[in-house]
């Protein structure tokens, strides 16, 4: 019983598109129209088709006409040549292509189905589970051939093969092929549609001629599934030899029968000649095309088999001159320079750059040489063209003179520069300075090197002692010392010669706004929001993004599980809330992000551990030095620093993103939790190591000190940042440091001033991101900031004792590990944990940054202090009293100049201005537990203004009677919270009583009132 895959049968997906097809497949050629000529669209939307369209946007009159004539539509250009034109000639005007170029142009640009690969058509069909001949072995493929090839399957394997060519090479046309399994078979059926081929390969063993069969399905849909091999195949196996080496013995057995028959070679012996014409092909389909053009095809079993030295020696008995056609692809252009630099006479036939633009039948590029044909006009002479431009990586010539028999030898200066460009060798220029650079490309790494480094190389390579680009464990061939000499004699090999090199684009791009490259030294890694995948330095390439080689971080990388599992749900109001769980402490880098992001540290391994013994203490410490949360700390205090934690890991990947988001465009600032109440604290934290050392580690980085309050002051401050600079540190910013002179570049592009060179702009994409470390609390928490600022916050775990603070000792990074991070004594191991715990870093950046996702480490006790900073000079102590709960100034209107004038008399402060009153009244008002507002906004007469308290409210002053006199002046009014208000009158209450209970247990004299603790934060 035949059962039929496909159903109705539609356009044959084949190498010749007709364009009655096409115009079939596009409204007779009006999509095709309306796709070039967007006017055309208004006129096809309205169905006046009769009427005039634009073919270019500037035209102020339309001045394009249409009509549908027999099968396709026309179009008249009166504004141009008046000559009227259909669908296909209209794409090649527009385009400048060749009319078979227009056609893949069309089918692929519009999706059209006329020459695609399709599931639903491009199938066999099966006759299922037939009983087994008798004769028919168990396990053994079985099949039968057609007498001929269909036209339709001459199409399929070539637009200029014929019968002749697809036999030569032992092609035959399959009927049906199975396989005998438990006595039964099933089928496959060649279809109009789906063709199966079988290739006879022959070779000889022992003597004798052997032979295995290559299947071949050229359409199918799974292209993995295109062919597969029915008996046993020698291991290097060059498809095409067999038959080479029959036509040189065809050939040399017809010119040794002419040669004989000829009187004048009588007594004569007769030299075996070769051939010409024998080509290196990367496929079955390609070899039968150079087989249709005269060539001797030969092609290996796949993309990266080697061509081996036994093979290439039995090759070269057969002809003088070798080609090889590789693949336009990443495949295809290494392992055909590698070939051609193996065996350096080989002339490599690199197909043009013009025909990778259309894509194939499979929607894909076209990158071979059946897609390069199918597209010529005239295909015997445009390869031709490219024949007679195909060099041999041999630079020199041997040249024998006829009279004396001595051998000379010369420098092609063509062919070297084909060399070294195989090599890799190119220039560069630089999109910023007046220059050219020398560069070597090596896979996607490039270094800088001069014309000496070149001409040195030449040398080296000569003399054996380059390493072989295809296989590092290997070095070049030796050549004769007459060749050595020429290149160290030659002027063409001197440096001044070598200035002309060819021209190279590369892209550095590593990232998209999705994915993040990192390049080690042994491959590339690419991250995205869900994964990390690893290149092997064989496949890198084929990411065609490019590193400098001082980039590329000079350690392995091998994949390790999860260090942290990060959580994401909703709180109430919807908004997103992360947590985190510790997985994995192999990462030292990790365990240091852990500590100093400890914010209750001392409550956990200094007050809860003061009265237990010193080994319960010992083991504590010992079990618990990495650890995020404690049952030593309350719900919220573990909350706090486990967010903590999860703004460093979300900063870090911020940071190893290179890809900047003009909405995400933020300045990483890093603090520190404690703080003195002058707004300065201790330092030795760690801030500047995370990026100075652990994000250096990862990405280039400029570091300018942000001592200089001045530093913007110098016009030469980012003479070092270039367009591969990712991360721009100003460390330790002075109090004085105004962080808003960054903001624009921050948000925009940068301007680069280098000495002794010209200035240039810096794109806002390719900018570096800047980053803040500061001992002080920033001046501002505005608006502006908080846009542009992505707050660190630092505990004090490590920390240093001074005579200053209650510190019991000192504690250093290199104290939790009893050896410096990243020093000479660091293992491949630890280094490899360190890269893995920052990868995965950026994989789950990378996982909520297409969110509108800031993570924002607990900032209340910073914010407290700035309020605290802002209130300096005695303001806070007059404010206390003066606004205290019980005063009669709360939630009351208060003549502002009498307000100030009490703060003049208690605190001393003759020259505060109204800005600096303002702005020290608002800090207590946020500071203060119970109080809310600043001029409510219900009561002010003037809008408010940024920066300054809510709004002005005006009113005129009353006399002692109650009634408004004189002229409005300004009012402040401050607003509690009643609930909060309350709250804290009864928590000031129970500490009063909790210390008469003190007092009189300890027969203490009592106290008149109630001392505040100075080293509480909390106010009053």
């Amino acid at each position: 019983m035949l059962i039929f895959a496909a159903g109705n049968v539609k356009l044959q997906a084949c190498n010749m598109v007709k364009k009655e097809e096409v115009y079939k497949a596009t409204n007779n050629g009006l999509d095709i129209i309306t796709f070039l000529y967007p006017d055309a669209r208004r006129l096809v939307e309205s169905g006046k088709l009769n009427e005039a369209f634009k073919l270019r946007p500037n035209e102020r009159t339309p001045s394009a006409h249409m009509k549908l004539k027999d099968d396709h539509w026309i179009v008249t250009d009166f504004g141009d040549d008046q000559q009227p034109r259909n669908p296909i000639d209209l794409v090649m005007k527009e385009k400048g292509f060749e009319f078979k170029e227009a056609i893949a142009w069309i089918v692929s640009e519009l999706n059209l189905t006329v020459d695609t690969i399709q599931p639903d058509v491009n199938r066999p069909m099966y006759e299922k589970r037939v009983q087994a001949e008798p004769d028919w072995p168990e396990g053994s493929w079985q099949y039968e051939l057609n007498e001929t090839f269909t036209e339709k399957e001459l199409e399929v394997m070539g637009p200029l093969v014929d019968v002749n060519h697809v036999s030569s090479l032992h092609w035959h046309s399959v009927k049906w092929v199975g396989k005998v399994k438990d006595r039964l078979i099933t089928k496959k059926y060649s279809t109009p549609t789906y063709p199966i081929f079988l290739r006879e390969c022959v070779y000889v063993e022992g003597g004798k001629e052997m032979s295995f069969f290559k299947k071949y399905e050229p359409l199918s849909f799974d292209k993995q599934y295109r062919f597969m091999y029915i008996g046993s195949k020698p291991r290097d196996y060059v498809n095409g030899l067999y038959e080479l080496r029959k036509e040189w013995e065809r050939y040399n057995a017809a010119e040794q029968e002419e040669w004989e028959a000829d009187p004048k070679n009588e007594d004569k012996p007769y030299k075996q000649k070769k051939l010409d014409n024998v080509v290196i092909c990367s496929g079955e389909r390609d070899s039968l095309c150079a087989r249709s053009l005269g060539y001797n095809p030969l092609w290996l079993n796949s993309e990266t088999a080697q061509l081996d030295a036994e093979s290439y020696k039995e090759i070269m008995k057969y002809t003088d001159v070798l080609y090889n056609i590789p693949d336009k692809d990443e495949t295809g252009i290494r392992r055909g320079t590698v070939l051609a630099l193996t065996y350096i006479d080989i002339r490599t036939i690199w197909l043009p750059r013009r025909f990778e633009q259309f894509k194939d039948n499979r929607r894909r590029f076209r990158k071979d040489f059946k897609d390069w044909l199918e597209l010529q006009r005239e295909p015997f002479k445009a390869f031709k063209a490219l024949v007679a431009q195909a060099l041999p990586a041999r630079f020199w010539q041997e040249r024998v003179n006829k009279k004396s028999g001595e051998t000379s030898y010369q420098i092609s200066s063509i062919s070297l520069q084909y060399f070294l460009r195989l090599q890799g060798f190119f220039k560069l220029k630089d999109r910023d300075a007046d220059r050219v650079d020398f560069v070597r490309v090596r896979g996607n790494i490039v270094e800088h090197v001069n014309t000496g480094d070149i001409s040195e190389f030449l040398t080296s390579w000569a003399a054996g002692n380059e390493p072989r680009i295809d296989d590092p464990a290997k070095h070049s061939d030796v050549q004769p010392h007459d060749v050595q000499n020429l290149i160290i004699d030659s002027p063409r090999t001197s440096p001044a010669a070598l200035d002309k090199l060819a021209s190279v684009e590369l892209d550095f791009t590593n990232y998209t706004p999705k994915s993040q490259l990192f390049f080690f030294q042994n491959g590339s890694v690419e991250v995205t929001g869900s994964g990390i995948r690893q290149y092997e330095l064989n496949e890198s390439s084929s990411l065609q993004r490019y590193v400098w080689e001082e980039n590329v971080i000079k350690h392995a990388f091998k994949p390790l599980p999860d260090m942290f599992r990060i959580s994401r749900n909703k709180d109430k109001e919807g908004k997103d809330e992360f947590d985190i769980e510790v997985c994995d402490t192999r990462s030292k880098v990790f365990c240091y992000v852990i500590n100093s992001s400890r914010l209750h540290w001392r409550k956990e391994l200094e007050e809860s551990l003061a009265n237990v013994s010193e080994e319960n203490r010992n083991d504590y410490l010992s079990s618990h030095r990495f650890n995020i949360s404690s049952t030593r700390l309350n719900a919220f205090e573990n909350q706090q620093q486990r967010q903590c934690l999860l703004n460093k890991i979300f900063t870090i990947g911020y940071m190893l993103h290179a890809y900047k988001s003009p909405s995400r465009a933020w300045a990483p600032m890093a603090l520190d939790w404690r703080i003195d109440d002058d707004g300065e604290c201790n330092g030795r934290s760690g801030k500047s190591f995370l990026f100075s050392q652990v994000i250096y580690r990862m990405i280039k980085t400029v570091k300018l000190s942000g001592r200089n309050a001045k530093l913007m002051d110098n016009p030469h401050v980012f003479e070092q940042v270039t367009r591969h600079t990712r991360q721009l540190l100003i460390d330790d910013c002075d109090r004085r440091m105004n962080t808003g002179m960054f903001y624009d570049n921050i948000t925009s592009d940068m301007t680069v001033n280098p000495k002794n060179n010209h200035q240039y702009t810096i794109p806002f994409a390719e900018s570096p991101k800047i980053v803040f470390t500061t001992n002080y609390v920033p001046n501002d928490f505005d608006a502006s900031s908080e846009a542009r600022l992505l707050y660190v916050v630092f505990s004090d775990y490590y920390h240093q004792q001074t005579p200053d603070n209650d510190y019991h000792g000192s504690w250093s990074i290199r104290d939790d590990f009893h050896k410096d991070l990243f020093g000479v004594d660091y293992t491949e191991e630890e280094w490899n944990a360190d890269f893995n715990f920052m990868l995965q870093c950026e994989r789950f950046y990378l996982s909520v940054a297409a969110d509108n996702v800031k993570i924002l480490p607990p900032m209340d006790n910073i914010i407290q202090r700035k309020f605290r900073q802002d209130m300096a000079g005695n303001f806070q102590d007059w404010a206390e009293v003066f606004f205290a709960p019980d005063s009669d100034h709360l939630d009351k209107l208060l003549c502002r100049e009498e307000v100030v004038d009490d703060l003049k008399r208690y605190t001393g402060l003759k020259d505060i201005t109204t800005n600096g009153f303002s702005k020290k009244l608002i800090a207590f008002v946020k500071w203060c537990p119970y109080t809310t507002t600043v001029n409510p906004a219900d009561l002010c007469s003037k809008p408010p203004t940024p920066g300054k308290m809510n709004g002005r409210i005006m009113r005129r002053k009353k006399d002692s009677m109650g009634l408004e006199t004189g002229n409005p002046v300004d009012h402040i009014y401050i607003k509690t919270d009643p609930v909060a208000l309350e709250a804290y009158r009864q928590d000031i209450e129970r500490k009063k009583q909790a210390l008469v209970i003190m007092e009189r247990e300890a027969d203490l004299p009592p106290l008149e009132h109630l001392d505040a603790d100075p080293d509480d934060d909390t106010p009053f």
